[in-house]
């Protein structure tokens, strides 16, 4: 199960008192294979190292925590009150915030082979390029969270992205690095890297950040205010639609927002782009959608005023 969190930042890199309200975005929509290890998340911020993810539960699995610890685990993953608001703009009944995680360049520790490794070449060549037509088709904006060395070695694939002028990138860490693996300092290190070779890249500092590994490390949230800031696989491109059209029926039917999280070079094969077309023409066949970036949706939501009550 594949999940987005996405995080306001003002320009400022100067520390200063998190506003939690802008943490706005632990969504789970399953769409692809391969974004990492997982998706779990602590919400800890102690500043000490989390063992990594394949180790946990070894000398102290969860069957055999008492009922206070359980209750104290799930204290700490607390998301506080619903941020959804009471409307969209212009009276919309659905926001749809699709999103892609783009990583060309990257190496992959665990298999560090030519066979492994040419997926993420042809994430920017071929995935890319058609996942941008098919957005173009339909005029509709995107979120691409992208590694810093993407941006670095491949900057005319981050003018294709941003030559439309509806598209937002994000943060996705340095090199899909492991950050629940990392000491603080590499971690910080790291992000700063990313974030000032995006900055270069799009020309204004980045507004979202998508952990790497799809995990918190018990740093990241402390890292996050220093810079201001089940899985399940479908077999088929049918399954898949299938899937995100359920997912979207509801979100339609609740008033909330349909969130989807894409990888070029898994979802800008032929057939999921395909997939993804008769996707957003079914969604297109709806009133009352609007399409928007992740920042967007989060400025709209932190500025708007109409956000729910626990009482709602």
């Amino acid at each position: 199960m594949e999940c987005g969190i996405t995080v306001l930042s003002p320009t400022r890199r100067r520390p200063s008192r998190f506003d939690w309200r802008v943490l706005l975005f632990t969504l789970i929509v399953p769409l692809t294979a391969g974004c990492g290890r997982g998706a779990s998340l602590s919400a800890q911020s102690t500043g000490q190292r989390a063992a990594p993810a394949r180790d946990r539960g070894r000398g102290n699995p969860t069957w055999r925590w008492t009922d206070d610890e359980v209750a104290r685990f799930w204290a700490r993953l607390n998301t506080g009150r619903s941020l959804k608001p009471r409307s969209w703009p212009n009276g919309a009944t659905v926001a749809v915030a699709l999103s892609f995680d783009y990583q060309m360049g990257t190496i992959y520790e665990e298999s560090p082979a030519a066979s492994t490794s040419t997926n993420s070449m042809y994430d920017g060549r071929v995935g890319l390029p058609r996942i941008l037509r098919v957005l173009d088709k339909h005029g509709v904006p995107a979120t691409f969270f992208t590694t810093g060395i993407t941006a670095k070695l491949y900057p005319d694939t981050i003018k294709q992205i941003l030559a439309s002028g509806r598209h937002e990138v994000g943060v996705h860490g340095w090199v899909h690095e492991p950050n629940t693996e990392l000491s603080v300092d590499d971690e910080r290190r790291l992000l700063a890297k990313a974030l000032d070779t995006l900055e270069s890249a799009i020309g204004k500092r980045p507004v979202g950040y998508r952990s790497p590994s799809w995990q918190f490390s018990n740093a990241t949230v402390d890292l996050l205010r220093e810079f201001h800031f089940a899985w399940q696989n479908p077999h088929s491109p049918d399954d898949l639609y299938a899937v995100l059209k359920a997912e979207f029926d509801k979100a339609y039917e609740e008033h909330g927002l349909f969130q989807v999280t894409m990888h070029p070079r898994i979802s800008g094969h032929r057939s999921r782009a395909a997939m993804l077309d008769r996707l957003i023409m079914y969604i297109e066949a709806h009133k009352g959608v609007w399409f928007a970036t992740h920042e967007q949706v989060a400025r709209y939501v932190q500025s708007a005023g109409g956000l729910k009550t626990d009482d709602d």
